[in-house]
């Protein structure tokens, strides 16, 4: 009788060993932050005065395409608006659109 006990008393040792553990810890070992931390980043970006690093920054702009901006800016002059970026080789319609939120051209 006492060795067909024997597996359900390890059994139950076990539980309660875990249990014991589980009561151990304290909620401060594991704090759990509910807001991550804020990042910044710049809220806009000006074609005109960006370098190249800042302008890989948007969606969509990689580091040739924000080579090319700064190439035509400065060979056609600074941009009045969002959509002269359209004479961007590699710029068209969908990536201004992608753009338009990060892009303040003063």
């Amino acid at each position: 009788m006492m060795l067909r006990s024997l597996p359900l008393q390890i059994g139950l040792l076990a539980v309660l060993g875990v249990l014991f553990i589980i009561s151990l810890r304290t909620p401060t070992e594991y704090p759990i932050d509910p807001q991550p931390p804020p990042i910044h980043l710049p809220v806009w970006i000006d074609p005109n005065t960006a370098d190249a690093m800042e302008l890989s920054m948007m969606p969509s702009i990689g580091p040739q395409t924000a080579d090319r901006i700064i190439a035509d800016r400065e060979a056609n002059g600074p941009y009045r608006s969002l959509s002269d970026l359209d004479r961007v080789p590699g710029i068209g319609p969908k990536t201004l659109q992608r753009l338009a939120p990060f892009i303040h051209i003063k």
